[in-house]
């Protein structure tokens, strides 16, 4: 039995046996094609629609209480843009001192991310501010981080300069203060005028003659606490948008991470070509490992295969000589 004969089919059904394998593990886990370890850029809409989920996290008073506002920071993709002031309906426009919900967001590069992220906590919670939502990711090719924090106003602008010392760049920024001087005012009448109606029914019940009145007033009175609660809720409400201002951090270390159209370094481009070479090389190395696994499989069968041929060869030779023989023998 000839060497080559036996171990050439051996490595072709071997090597078959593991593109086989790969394609229908290909198909199985990626069924459209898709290559999904491809990073996410932090200003895609992936990465932004979680941003956007950000702004119903809660806002916490000065006595800590929770709350929630649908505006609590504004995500961007821009430089610092001055926005102007806006004044609708019921605004207020005749107080003096007013009162600005703030918030901003930040993206900028540094070269240890994770390192940046806690010194950025650390720092918040030194100022009595509250860490609303954390993530952290160096598992790809760009480690990303990113912080939801709320801090009080009087360290707004301390706060804002203090993300952007010491890092490589500034990739976004967008600082923002919206008047909401007018839902203060309404809020805080509300409030006090309930509690003056709350106050002439107490009086009004007390002074009643009859049972029928006192259950009228009882109601009323019932009703009016009711909304009393609410309006204090949205008045801690406002005053906890006014008392802390929200800022948003994204932290990466390649500015890629926030445009994939920025173009990439020369070292960049050494790297990525090492790193596909290394894949290539990682690949090749498997495909033979278990290109060896299916050989060990596929070398029995083989070998039976070759034995009955063999076999039958060598009958059918026999059959051959024995004819010939006879033919003889009769002559």
């Amino acid at each position: 039995m000839k060497f080559k004969s036996v171990i050439l089919p051996v490595l072709a059904l071997a090597i078959i046996s593991v593109l086989a394998s790969t394609y229908f593990s290909y198909r199985r886990m990626s069924p459209l094609g898709m290559d999904i370890s491809m990073p996410v850029s932090m200003s895609s809409p992936t990465m932004m629609g979680s941003m956007e989920r950000m702004q119903n996290e809660p806002d916490f008073d000065s006595a800590g209480t929770v709350s929630f506002t649908a505006d609590d920071f504004s995500a961007g993709t821009s430089k610092v843009m001055p926005m102007p002031p806006y004044y609708g309906a019921g605004d207020a426009l005749n107080v003096e001192d007013r009162v600005y919900q703030k918030s901003a967001y930040v993206g900028v590069v540094v070269d240890d991310v994770a390192q940046y992220i806690r010194q950025q906590k650390e720092y918040f919670l030194s100022i009595e501010g509250r860490v609303l939502s954390s993530s952290l990711d160096t598992s790809s090719k760009y480690q990303s981080g990113y912080l939801y924090v709320k801090v009080p106003v009087t360290k707004f602008d301390e706060a804002t300069g203090r993300v952007t010392q010491g890092v490589k760049d500034v990739v976004n920024e967008n600082i923002s203060a919206q008047d909401i001087t007018g839902q203060k005012v309404n809020t805080d009448d509300q409030v006090a005028n309930l509690q003056d109606q709350i106050a002439e029914k107490e009086i009004e019940l007390v002074d009643a003659q009859n049972t029928v009145d006192k259950t009228r007033i009882e109601l009323q009175l019932k009703r009016l606490r009711e909304q009393l609660t609410q309006s204090q809720n949205a008045q801690t409400q406002v005053t906890s948008e006014v008392e802390y201002a929200s800022i948003s951090i994204s932290a990466s270390n390649n500015a890629r991470n926030f445009d994939q159209n920025i173009q990439p370094s020369l070292m960049e481009e050494l790297q990525r070509a090492w790193q596909s070479l290394s894949g290539a090389g990682y690949l090749v190395g498997v495909m033979l490992i278990w290109a060896v696994v299916y050989a060990v499989f596929w070398l029995p069968i083989v070998l039976l295969i070759r034995w009955i041929m063999m076999k039958r060869k060598n009958n059918v030779v026999k059959t051959v000589e024995g004819d010939e023989i006879e033919i003889r023998d009769k002559k």
